[in-house]
């Protein structure tokens, strides 16, 4: 990536922050603008560059942030009425809502020291031998876990460079978001187990999220039939 491409690129994650700033951290479309930017400039900084290790620190801040407003968001949002309606949703939220408070002054705290290089960070540069797509594991938890981190960094690296290939990015950005709903559901269970316990509610909506996960991991073997990693 040429300087004035870095630079544009930090001068667009600039703004972002000071727009999520500027929100108090209420907006979680804010959140996401932030998270989005800062992976992206990430992924262009070489990993020895200490502006680098500071940009990763913003995602772990919100990380947990991030896990709540898709747990609010999406994964109570989608479920059906007769499992909401049986729910203890005022005191989840009221949870959620202190929870939130916590970690947003957390990350607050943080930005407040977060300080712009004075000179461009040097550029990482993707190598000429690409990363290979590894094949898509068995249903096991951890070893989806490492796939996913794996498709992650070869969409990143075809994203930064000059002449990128388009049909791949989508190919990858399709698994990428299959592995990341997978990897939410089983999150916002993981949270739903902490609100209520190994009730016979929340073992209903783990199996539910189970199944829910497995057609999603068929999804995944349909698409990688024909992998183009």
């Amino acid at each position: 990536m040429q300087p004035h491409a870095m630079d544009e690129k930090l001068k667009e994650f600039e703004k972002t922050l000071k727009r999520y700033l500027s929100s108090k951290g209420i907006k979680s479309i804010e959140l996401h603008a932030l998270r989005l930017k800062s992976r992206e400039l990430y992924s262009l900084c070489a990993r020895e560059e200490d502006f680098a290790k500071e940009v990763k620190k913003i995602l772990k801040y919100s990380n947990s942030l991030r896990d709540m407003d898709v747990f609010e968001e999406v994964y109570l949002a989608s479920l059906p009425k007769t499992y909401r309606a049986k729910l203890p949703l005022k005191q989840i939220k009221e949870q959620l809502q202190a929870e939130r408070e916590a970690d947003t002054e957390a990350l607050h705290t943080y930005l407040g020291s977060f300080r712009m290089p004075q000179k461009t960070p040097f550029a990482h540069v993707p190598k000429k031998q690409e990363r290979v797509l590894p094949k898509l594991p068995e249903y096991e938890k951890k070893e989806l876990h490492r796939y996913r981190i794996a498709v992650k960094k070869i969409l990143a690296q075809e994203k930064n460079r000059e002449e990128s290939d388009k049909e791949k990015i989508a190919y990858l950005t399709r698994l990428k978001d299959i592995l990341g709903t997978m990897n939410d559901n089983a999150n916002a269970l993981g949270r739903l187990k902490r609100y209520l316990g190994k009730t016979p509610l929340f073992m209903r909506l783990k199996r539910r999220g189970a199944k829910e996960n497995k057609k999603l991991y068929k999804q995944l073997k349909k698409l990688t039939q024909g992998t183009k990693g």
